[in-house]
């Protein structure tokens, strides 16, 4: 990942999913659902969730290949 944003979000990222992890395995759950975390915890659960998605696009945003703006003569 270059400098700034990108890698403070992967590192940022990465350190959620280490605690959403170990949160998992004390509350016994991962998967968010409100029955049995109600809805304030299926809340909070998401936004783990929405950070992962991010990682996922900013790995795929980052493993394009650079465009080169075509000139018009």
């Amino acid at each position: 990942m270059p400098e700034g944003f990108a890698r403070a979000y992967v590192y940022g990222a990465l350190g959620g999913l280490a605690g959403t992890l170990v949160a998992g395995m004390l509350a016994d759950w991962l998967i968010p659902f409100v029955y049995n975390v109600g809805l304030a915890g299926f809340r909070t659960s998401v936004l783990a969730w929405l950070f992962l998605g991010g990682l996922v696009a900013m790995e795929q945003v980052i493993a394009q290949p650079p465009t080169v703006p075509v000139e018009d003569p």
